[in-house]
């Protein structure tokens, strides 16, 4: 029991470190990841969100390897190499540290903010449910089957659910924007129904539970700029002119400032995220996304980094481990 305690805790010391340096990095890379088109940010930014929890678990997994390894064939056993007083992370010759009750206090601790933040995301997933499920009750088919009408006097659309998303529009909506703005606007909610747009902005919120507050708040509203200018760039494609979503996106936000009230929406809308920065985007030239390598070879290089640095990682988490339990 003794090493899985430890393991906790180093898991959770790579995770607030992955956390820090994420934090410090990102800035710096910001500026590089805004050139990308919004498809290319959404996935690479759902990735640095991942990073801290991935780091953690990958990085734990590294450092017990080799003991792990010496379980399997005894002739690898490198604990014996080490005196009887070095404090080993292995779980065939445990810590034996007395006393970790502490620690186990310190690791219950360590969780609070990030359950607190994906207690909060659950009680929005939780309200997010209630309000689809009265949207479904209140709206009515289109007759072609794409989207849902809302009766309702305030300007909205939005694609709402996890693994079938569905298009909500309200008739206010519709009454208010000419034909072309409608056509741009579908096109829009439907590439979010195709990226699932809600999922991905769930695991977002989730994942970023682990992340410092500052770098947090920022990487979810680059993640849901990412989502939106990913969706404009595909209606723009289907409809056959940036200027016309762009013209959309300007008409909604008129009638949002002269709307009083907005309800908090769930999934994602036609109106999230920076509407001025959208447009922007819409009246200037496609970016365009520099080739990155095929997937295998992101495996492989990985694969290898991880053979060169897996015992490094293990006598490294040892020694600090030993010398703050030791």
């Amino acid at each position: 029991m003794n090493v899985l305690v430890v393991a906790l805790l180093a898991a959770i010391s790579f995770t607030a470190l992955t956390a820090a340096a994420t934090a410090l990095a990102y800035p710096h890379a910001r500026s590089w990841i805004g050139r990308l088109s919004g498809e290319r940010r959404s996935a690479i930014l759902l990735g640095v969100l991942a990073t801290p929890f991935v780091a953690g678990i990958l990085l734990t997994a590294l450092a017990l390897l080799p003991g792990l390894v010496g379980i399997a064939w005894p002739g690898l056993d490198h604990c014996t190499g080490h005196d009887d007083h070095h404090f080993h992370l292995c779980l065939v010759h445990t810590p034996g540290l007395a006393g970790l009750g502490s620690f186990t206090a310190f690791i219950c601790a360590a969780f609070v903010p990030a359950g607190v933040r994906l207690g909060a995301t659950a009680v929005r997933v939780h309200r997010a449910r209630r309000l689809v499920g009265i949207l479904d009750t209140n709206a009515t088919l289109d007759a072609g089957g794409s989207h849902a009408v809302v009766e309702s006097e305030l300007p909205f659309a939005l694609t709402a659910g996890l693994l079938a998303p569905r298009v909500f529009v309200t008739s206010a909506l519709l009454r208010d924007l000419d034909s072309t703005s409608i056509a741009a606007m579908l096109a829009h909610e439907a590439a979010h129904v195709r990226r699932r747009d809600p999922l991905r902005k769930l695991l977002g919120d989730m994942l970023s539970a682990f992340h410092l507050p500052g770098a947090r708040s920022t990487l979810l509203a680059d993640l849901s700029l990412a989502c939106e200018e990913s969706c404009d760039e595909s209606a723009a494609a289907q409809i056959g002119d940036r200027a016309d979503v762009a013209a959309a996106l300007v008409a909604l936000g008129r009638l949002i400032e002269r709307t009083p009230e907005r309800p908090a929406l769930v999934g994602a809308a036609f109106g999230d995220s920076d509407i001025e920065t959208r447009v922007r985007s819409l009246l200037s030239a496609p970016k365009i996304d520099p080739r990155i390598p095929s997937r295998g070879v992101w495996i492989a290089g990985a694969t290898l980094v991880a053979a060169l640095v897996v015992v490094p990682v293990h006598h490294i988490t040892e020694s600090l481990l030993g010398s703050v339990l030791g």
